[in-house]
């Protein structure tokens, strides 16, 4: 805080708004957190990381227009693979698959092997009843991560359930080589 009568410049008074709004997310007093980000804001209409603060308290408050509006905003405002899969992953959470998948593929435009929209993408399809896809987004998390545990457990249940029961066998292989203490997946 200044010092009493001081004035605050422009940058101080954005610095502090932005250190309150930090103070009152960690202690939980959301409302007062997002007034001081909507303050900062004001005074600097494209901040990338209060957008970004804002939208996911939005988010967390189930605030869902207002979240998703900042999130297509931090989007067009720095356009690159992690703010086209955070929007993707709200979609995601809203059941919007198509939305969803449309700024996946877009985050992977940017970074090919940015393993969370693989991931996500993978679940859609998989949700979806696209075989094909859904193989093709698993297989691509194995080739970025070849340890990627979920996964692994995944591309096995997803063979078994499609009778390939070679590819099934061989990476439950590659699984148990991996994870030699884990006997849960043994028992298909």
């Amino acid at each position: 805080k200044a010092p009493e009568g001081e004035k605050l410049t422009p940058i101080k008074k954005f610095r502090e708004s932005y250190r309150d709004g930090l103070q009152y997310e960690d202690s939980a007093d959301y409302e007062k957190a997002i007034h001081c980000y909507l303050e900062c804001l004001e005074m600097e209409p494209e901040n990338i990381k209060c957008l970004y603060r804002l939208a996911n308290l939005y988010s967390n408050l189930e605030e869902k227009s207002k979240s998703l509006e900042l999130f297509y905003k931090i989007t067009k405002l720095n356009p690159n693979d992690e703010t086209y899969s955070h929007l993707g992953q709200k979609f995601y959470k809203q059941n919007r698959f198509k939305k969803a998948i449309q700024c996946l593929k877009k985050s992977l435009y940017y970074k090919r092997r940015f393993l969370f929209s693989h991931i996500l993408l993978a679940s859609i399809y998989t949700k979806a009843d696209n075989v094909d896809k859904a193989e093709q987004y698993l297989s691509n998390v194995i080739k970025i991560d070849p340890h990627h545990k979920a996964s692994l457990e995944e591309l096995i249940k997803f063979y078994y359930k499609q009778r390939r029961y070679r590819d099934a066998i061989k990476t439950l292989s590659l699984y148990n080589s991996l994870y030699k203490e884990d006997s849960s997946i043994k028992l298909i």
